[in-house]
């Protein structure tokens, strides 16, 4: 964790001794426009560790944001602003089967085989990132291009996690018997559903390189525009903290009654073989651009300009 914090803090120093250097040269340069930016964002959002018998799938990702753009010369690129970001991401088995040494109401030995069908764990987190990016733009066969890089320091100020199974059974098996138990409600060998929320206790501080490329479109009106861009966001803090990385539960837990199961978030189970954690969301962004530079007084003198007495 004291890792990620001098990092996220190295970060955000470089990011405001940007701004602080970078913005009042921006503001009094020649041959500069600047715009307010809003944007919205959306793609495929993951979140990606190693897994045992688990495989990453993804999920939908989403943000929105506002902010300025400084374009220095015609070409040269600054902004930077505030966004919010949902990232999401599910987690799936490929095969689940999981086998419990059990003993029953009569005290006879048996394995007690739970069938997972088609169980999934959605996590989502809800992010603030101050984004400050730095680029270029030129014109090739009548149409703007642009391509920025940069990065973004954040905040994740709130998660949840959510584990369904739409169907599992419990069945049982005797040594001494040759047919498993199944269908015996009375017994705890049946079919049932499951469901669960709960909070994703990832790191709160959030860092992320990002780059994006595409097309800007000019307005016919007070020299507005839109970009169309293709982006990708990648999160160099892991996401698991200290904590989560050291524990090890098992997937299903339950207090008395062996079909009235518990199951823990998979981030803390001995499915997890890789101690880290990244983000990753990339897709499709959409930037309306905003002029507000200052029109040239045709009354003003040039500074360096005297009259003749």
């Amino acid at each position: 964790m004291q890792k990620n914090e001098n990092l996220f803090r190295g970060i955000l120093f470089y990011i405001l001794t940007c701004l602080f250097l970078l913005f009042p040269t921006c503001i009094q340069g020649q041959n500069s426009k600047h715009s307010l930016m809003l944007w919205g964002a959306a793609g495929y959002s993951t979140f990606f560790t190693k897994w045992n018998s688990f495989n990453n799938t993804g999920n939908f990702g989403s943000g929105v944001g506002f902010g300025f753009n400084f374009l220095l010369k015609e070409h040269f690129i600054i902004s930077t602003g505030v966004e919010y970001l949902s990232l999401n991401s599910s987690v799936r088995p490929t095969n689940l089967i999981i086998y419990k040494y059990l003993v029953d109401t009569e005290d006879d030995e048996y394995t007690m085989e739970y069938a997972l069908q088609r169980f999934v764990q959605l996590d989502r987190t809800h992010n603030i990132f101050i984004p400050i990016y730095f680029g270029y733009k030129t014109n090739l066969r009548n149409l703007d291009f642009y391509v920025v890089g940069g990065g973004k320091v954040g905040y994740m100020f709130a998660s949840n996690s959510v584990t369904k199974i739409p169907a599992f059974t419990t069945i049982g098996i005797y040594d001494r018997f040759i047919e498993p138990f199944k269908d015996m409600p009375n017994h705890y060998f049946d079919t049932k559903k499951y469901y669960s929320t709960s909070a994703l206790n990832f790191s709160r501080l959030q860092a992320v390189v990002s780059l994006e490329f595409g097309v800007e479109f000019p307005s016919v009106f007070a020299g507005n525009a839109l970009r169309i861009g293709i982006f990708a966001d990648y999160g160099v803090i892991n996401q698991q903290t200290k904590k989560m990385q050291k524990q090890n539960k098992e997937l299903i837990s339950f207090e008395a009654i062996p079909n009235d199961i518990r199951i823990s978030n998979l981030y803390e189970t001995t499915y997890k073989s890789s101690s880290n954690t990244s983000s990753f969301f990339s897709g499709v962004k959409i930037t309306l651009l905003l002029n507000v530079t200052k029109p040239p007084c045709p009354t003003c003198l040039p500074k360096n300009f005297s009259k003749k007495k």
